[in-house]
């Protein structure tokens, strides 16, 4: 198995759909976005609904989970297929959907020109895109042709324009400013770095043949879903994800006393943080899994700051999933059981 990793024709025969492409121009797709785009017209707003589900949606749980220490105004982030009562006329809907065809994201989209409310589009195109010219609405456009979940730089750098350009945050030239540290971890979790050097292999390796479960402080737990969700879909495993000081509260309880099969595994994600009771509950909560003979894994991310920690956390565990998948044998581009479901939905739900 450690060989496999190591082994790069046979990477290249297994990812057919090139899926590591996309993983290692995550630096670029951000810096892209941010370059490009210096037209659009801030609305004012004070409060801001984004709208969205899957890879389309996880951009927007990373930038609200970094602007709730930041940001004087709220940032939700709504999965469903209507929006909050709260949501009025004055209220920002920034509707995300990377295809523009997702069901859900279009069904809130109506919702909001129903209600009148501030829009503005994230797509690469679809009936999104077609309703936005008909409507004349401001939107942002992603380039084409790639998988929702692998057009991840793109997505958040799109989103921080609109936040930044809002006033919600000045995220844009942070964002910028951590790039080429960015850069420089995503080349040393690159296939061409053997496994002993290459800290995303030596994960994928403890990972593999077990469901594990990503732990991981209040401000990280968008990259805790970001890990679930590209281990469910790169490597085709279940995974879950948890989140401190939550868990400390009620999934302790079944770690440290209850029976579990020994596929399950906590893996702890541990970053920056300024609060220092979190901090603290975090390192006594891994010492006592790490009493307890759990065989958890401790990921520290690196990072000087949250923000960095954001980014390196999304590389590392993009990285740990297709190893994951690598190590399976499987190629990680398709979900076959995710476009069974959207074709069996397809003739029950129509958005006029």
């Amino acid at each position: 198995m450690h060989e496999e990793l190591d082994d790069i024709p046979r990477m290249t025969r297994i990812d057919q759909s090139k899926m590591i492409k996309y993983i290692l121009e995550f630096p670029n797709q951000l810096r892209t976005i941010l370059d490009s785009y210096n037209s659009y017209e801030p609305f004012g707003v004070e409060d801001v609904c984004i709208c969205g589900v899957g890879g389309s949606a996880i951009a927007g749980d990373i930038l609200s989970d970094y602007l709730f220490d930041i940001s004087t105004s709220p940032v939700f982030v709504m999965r469903s297929t209507h929006l909050p009562k709260w949501v009025r006329k004055d209220t920002l809907v920034i509707v995300v959907s990377y295809s523009g065809n997702t069901i859900e994201t279009l069904a809130s989209f109506k919702d909001a020109l129903r209600r009148g409310c501030r829009i503005v589009c994230i797509t690469s195109g679809g009936k999104l895109m077609e309703i936005c010219h008909s409507l004349s609405l401001q939107y942002l456009e992603l380039p084409k042709n790639i998988m929702p979940r692998a057009a991840i730089g793109y997505l958040l750098g799109a989103l921080a324009i609109v936040l930044d350009r809002e006033g919600i945050a000045s995220i844009v030239s942070e964002l910028k400013s951590k790039l080429s540290e960015l850069e420089s971890y995503v080349r040393v979790c690159s296939p061409e770095i053997p496994s002993n050097s290459n800290e995303a292999k030596k994960l994928a390796k403890r990972l593999y043949g077990h469901l594990p479960v990503i732990c991981t402080q209040r401000n990280l737990r968008a990259i805790a879903a970001r890990w679930q969700s590209q281990i469910n879909e790169n490597a085709k495993m279940l995974a879950f994800h948890s989140e401190m000081p939550e868990m400390n509260h009620n999934q302790i309880v079944g770690w440290l006393e209850g029976e579990y099969g020994p596929e399950c595994l906590p893996v702890f994600l541990r970053g920056s943080s300024t609060d220092s009771v979190l901090s603290t509950m975090i390192d006594v909560t891994i010492r006592m899994f790490e009493r307890s003979n759990s065989n958890a894994v401790i990921v520290d991310i690196p990072g000087e700051d949250i923000l960095s920690c954001i980014l390196n956390g999304i590389a590392l565990g993009d990285f740990v999933s297709y190893y994951l998948a690598i190590l399976k044998g499987i190629d990680p581009t398709p979900i076959h059981s995710i476009s069974e479901l959207k074709s069996n939905l397809s003739g029950h739900l129509i958005i006029d």
